[in-house]
């Protein structure tokens, strides 16, 4: 998601703990994902080190509540899937 899509994502996010970059760019991810796949990065820790945090947005306490009661319902139907999901990756 481009930064200018950064206000939008909030209302999807706004009760996950998110950090903003203070230059979103999706190629400089895409390329350290493909250094990291292929073995010429570590790992994705150094992603910090391109992009300096700018914005963090907290989640809402408040809605905690809902999300505990949600989960288990998502939990059930994805383990139910998973047969699915395997069947597809299949093909």
């Amino acid at each position: 998601m481009g930064g200018k899509a950064k206000h939008t994502c909030h209302g999807l996010c706004k009760d996950l703990p998110v950090d903003y970059p203070e230059d979103v760019r999706t190629e400089v991810g895409a390329a350290l994902v493909g250094g990291v796949a292929v073995g010429l990065y570590p790992g994705f820790s150094m992603i910090e080190e391109m992009n300096q945090t700018t914005e963090t947005f907290i989640p809402d306490p408040a809605a905690q509540s809902a999300y505990d009661k949600i989960y288990p319902i998502f939990e059930n139907a994805y383990k139910a899937l998973v047969p699915v999901f395997d069947a597809i990756a299949e093909l």
